[in-house]
C-alpha cells in the first residue's frame, strides 16, 4: 500500500494494533475510545504518562487538520489538471484520529469509492501521526524561536545601527523567444526608463548597511530560511531521515547583495566578524552555484544546530524567486514532487494517474509554467497601473 515507500506498511501495523485495541473495548462513549486511542498511543510510542488523554487526541486532530490543508495546497497550485485527486468531502472534514481509523480500517465493498475513502483515512492518520511524533523530536515553534536568537547576534555584529534604506528596486523582465520564459535583464532605471514600455516587477525591500571597508558601505537585503513542519517532513522522507535534527538546512538565512564584489566582501565580513565565538563553521561545506541555483552556500553551528547560509545576488534571487526563469525554485519543486511526494500521497492504483509517465510529466511542467509567467504579468501590469495615477 505505500508503494516504495516501505516505511508505510509498518505505520499500517501500528494503526492496526491501535484499531483492534479500540475494537476489543468498544464503547459507544467517544470520550472511553479516545481514551483506548491514547493509551495505545503511549505504548507504541513512547509518549509519556504527563501527556494527558486530551493532549493526544488534540495533537493528532491538529496535525491532520494540518496536513489536509498541506494536500489542498498540492493539488489546487501543482496538481489542478486532476480534479480526481480532491480528498473524499467525508475524510476531509474528519480530523479525529479514531473517526479516522474507524473509517480507514472498517468493513467495506471493493467499489471504488469505498477504496479511495478507506486509503484517504488511513493516509491522513498515518501522516499525521508521523507529524505529531516529529514534532515531539524539534517542532517548527522552536525552530523559529532559535532563529529569532540567531538572527538578533547577526544583526547586531553585521549590520549598522538604527540605519536602512529602502530604495525604489525595480526588475526588468525580457521574454526568451525560444521558451516564451521571463528571465531578469535588468534594473530599471527611474527617470529613464518607463515602466509602461516593459515588463517591470517591483522588488522594494528594506535594506540594512553593511561596513565592509573603511568609509565603505554596501546595501544588504537580509531575511530567514526556516523549513516548515512540512518541509521538513517531506525531506525527511524523500532522504530517509528518521529524526528532523539530522536536516542541516532547517534553520539558515539568505542575504542579497547587487554586486559581485559586494558578494565577496560580505562572505569575508560575515566568516571575520560575525560568524564566530559561538558560531562554528564547517570548512568542508562552502559551496557555489549549482544546478541554477546561484548561491555562495555555506554551514555553521550554533550551540550544535546546524544553519545554512546563502548570498545571492539579487538578480540571481529575481530568477530563481520572482520569474519564469528555468531556474526557479518551483521547478526543482515540481520535479521533487512527480518523484517522491505525489506518488506516495496519490498512488496510482487509488487515484489512476501514473506519476512516471512523460505525458504526466509535461502536463504538471505546463501548468507550472503557466502559473509563473501570469504570476510576472499580473505583478507587472499592477505595477504600470500604479503609475498611471
Amino acid at each position: 500500500m505505500g508503494g516504495i515507500y516501505p516505511w508505510f506498511a509498518e505505520e499500517v501495523q501500528y494503526a492496526s494494533t491501535i484499531h483492534e485495541a479500540i475494537m476489543r473495548d468498544w464503547s459507544a462513549r467517544k470520550e472511553e475510545r479516545e481514551e483506548v486511542f491514547a493509551r495505545a498511543v503511549r505504548q507504541l510510542f513512547g509518549f509519556p504518562t504527563s501527556f494527558s488523554n486530551e493532549q493526544i487526541i488534540a495533537a493528532y486532530e491538529n496535525a491532520a487538520a494540518y496536513y489536509h490543508d498541506q494536500v489542498y495546497e498540492m493539488t489546487t497550485w501543482f496538481a489542478s489538471a486532476f480534479v480526481r485527486l480532491g480528498t473524499e468531502s467525508r475524510i476531509a472534514n474528519t480530523t479525529n484520529p479514531v473517526d479516522l481509523l474507524i473509517n480507514a480500517l472498517e468493513n467495506g465493498s471493493d467499489g471504488p469509492i469505498d477504496v479511495r475513502r478507506k486509503f484517504e483515512a488511513l493516509r491522513k492518520w498515518v501522516h499525521a501521526s508521523r507529524l505529531v511524533r516529529q514534532r515531539r523530536q524539534e517542532n517548527e515553534t522552536a525552530v523559529r524561536a532559535e532563529m529569532g536568537h540567531i538572527m538578533r547576534t547577526v544583526e547586531s555584529r553585521l549590520f549598522v545601527p538604527n540605519q536602512s534604506v529602502e530604495p525604489q528596486t525595480w526588475a526588468v523582465m525580457k521574454e526568451e523567444e525560444s521558451s516564451g520564459n521571463f528571465v531578469f535583464d535588468r534594473m530599471f532605471e527611474h527617470g529613464s526608463d518607463s515602466v509602461l514600455d516593459h515588463t517591470v516587477l517591483d522588488l522594494t525591500m528594506p535594506m540594512r548597511l553593511v561596513e565592509i571597508g573603511a568609509d565603505r558601505l554596501i546595501e544588504v537585503v537580509v531575511f530567514d530560511r526556516v523549513k516548515t513542519d512540512w518541509s521538513t517532513y517531506m525531506k525527511m522522507i524523500e532522504e530517509k531521515f528518521d529524526d528532523p535534527r539530522k536536516l542541516k538546512d532547517r534553520r539558515g538565512f539568505t542575504f542579497l547583495v547587487s554586486a559581485r564584489e559586494e558578494k565577496k566582501a560580505l562572505e569575508r565580513v560575515l566568516l571575520e566578524r560575525v560568524l564566530v565565538s559561538e558560531f562554528k563553521v564547517d570548512e568542508n561545506y562552502i559551496k557555489k552555484s549549482q544546478r541554477g541555483f546561484y548561491a555562495r552556500r555555506f554551514r555553521v553551528r550554533w550551540h550544535d544546530r546546524p544553519v545554512e547560509i546563502h548570498i545571492m545576488l539579487l538578480k540571481d534571487f529575481v530568477n530563481c524567486e520572482q520569474s519564469s526563469h528555468s531556474a526557479h525554485h518551483d521547478r526543482h519543486r515540481l520535479e521533487r514532487m512527480l518523484k517522491y511526494i505525489f506518488p506516495l500521497h496519490f498512488p496510482v492504483w487509488v487515484y489512476g494517474v501514473d506519476w512516471d509517465d512523460d505525458v504526466v510529466c509535461s502536463v504538471f511542467e505546463r501548468i507550472l509554467n503557466d502559473n509563473l509567467r501570469n504570476k510576472v504579468l499580473c505583478r507587472a501590469k499592477a505595477l504600470a497601473a500604479m503609475q498611471r495615477r
